[in-house]
């Protein structure tokens, strides 16, 4: 493959994400009821929040760090996502480890979100703990 050609690959890689992201956003914007995008959905990409003191006691995660998810959908104390947009994993599962973590430190009571306390509970919808061993023995 020429320079050219990978670098038009690149641009076509870049766009095919940014329509990954455009639909998975308006997929929660959408009220297919009233037929229209709702209202009461916010959407910020680059939000930064914080990990809970409590996940950085632990986690190799500190709870200083400054998490920034790919998008961050937020509707109501208890209906908010945080999104990370890959094109595919690297093919050697060795480089996996990085992803995995990043992930596994959005399963918290992350704080920055727009509510009084600047905080939504995740404890319903935790899954860190069952994912370690499930990842472990592929990278």
């Amino acid at each position: 493959m020429t320079r050219i050609e990978e670098f038009k690959n690149d641009i076509d890689d870049y766009e095919q994400t940014v329509h990954a992201i455009i639909g998975f956003i308006n997929f929660y914007r959408w009220d297919d009821a009233k037929r229209s995008m709702r209202a009461d959905t916010y959407v910020f990409q680059g939000m930064r929040l914080r990990p809970s003191a409590e996940y950085g006691k632990t986690t190799e995660q500190s709870s200083a760090r400054t998490l920034t998810p790919d998008i961050a959908i937020f509707r109501h104390a208890r209906s908010c996502v945080v999104a990370e947009v890959k094109k595919s994993f690297p093919e050697d599962s060795r480089h996996w480890h990085d992803d995995f973590s990043q992930l596994m430190a959005y399963d918290d009571d992350l704080e920055g979100w727009p509510t009084t306390n600047r905080r939504v509970s995740s404890k319903p919808f935790r899954r860190r703990e069952a994912i370690p061993g499930r990842t472990q023995r592929n990278y």
